[in-house]
């Protein structure tokens, strides 16, 4: 029983010193393999400086080069902000296996998000898997009742509907070539994603001028996703102003913290 005991306590031991390794060594240090490891490094890997992913998980790709710590802090990220579990993606116990369509998406949503924060945001890790889902793994639907308030400003004669709208409305910059009888619907579409009146972006009656500051930030907006569709989805895709707004003016970038009780 002696024997058995302290089999067990050096295999404690030796757990808790390779944890004890990987979590006190620094992100950033260089991941090249070296003939002899330097104090710090993990020898039976032969990696001078933090563990990687994919030493220590299979079929690894999206964390590559990554410290294998940060994974399961990313998986436990994602599994809030889809709310959803582990085996939404993965096959219980064959962790690595790929035969989930769900874990494919997750992949490239993630180089998604990398593409989105490095081209728009640059510096700045603004979007991630909340910015769309909310604890929901499908988006929330676009409401069918959305109210049609362009629709009742705009009048589009019958002749004119099939032009380009830049034939029809002065100053079209991002929607050249979109036939002006839908500019209605896409006016309505934008109001109400982001829950605003056409008096955010546009001066009532001056429609055309570029005096305020929303309409320019709503051509960067615009611009963004045509450029997500375009890279991800070869040209028509399911993105747009919703699904990250939702009927608010800001998107919600991260899960809001609980209310703080009254004293």
């Amino acid at each position: 029983m002696k024997t058995v005991g302290i089999i067990a306590l050096a295999v404690c031991l030796s757990v808790s010193l390779w944890s004890w390794q990987i979590a006190e060594q620094k992100p950033g240090a260089s991941a090249a393999p070296t003939a002899s490891p330097s104090p710090g490094s993990d020898s039976r890997l032969g990696v001078d400086g933090p563990v990687r992913a994919e030493d220590v998980f299979k079929s690894i790709e999206i964390f590559k080069g990554k410290p294998a710590t940060q994974v399961l802090i990313a998986m436990n990220a994602i599994s809030g902000n889809l709310g959803v579990s582990c085996t939404y993606c993965h096959t219980q116990f064959e962790w690595e296996k790929n035969d989930k369509l769900a874990k494919g998406t997750t992949q490239k949503m993630f180089r998604m998000i990398g593409f989105i924060n490095k081209t728009y945001f640059p510096g700045e890790n603004r979007v991630s898997c909340w910015t769309c889902h909310h604890a929901n793994p499908s988006q929330v639907a676009y409401p069918k009742d959305a109210p049609h308030q362009a629709e009742e400003i705009m009048h589009i004669s019958a002749e004119d509907k099939n032009k380009p709208a830049e034939q029809v409305f002065h100053n079209i910059q991002s929607l050249k070539g979109v036939p002006a009888g839908r500019m209605p619907q896409i006016m309505d579409f934008f109001a109400n994603s982001l829950g605003v009146r056409c008096g955010h972006c546009h001066v009532p009656d001056q429609w055309e001028k570029d005096d305020k500051d929303t309409k320019k930030k709503a051509r960067e907006m615009l611009s963004m996703v045509h450029g997500i569709i375009k890279e991800f989805y070869g040209g028509q895709g399911p993105i747009g102003c919703w699904g990250c707004h939702e009927g608010k003016i800001k998107p919600e970038l991260e899960p809001r913290k609980p209310a703080q009780p009254t004293p």
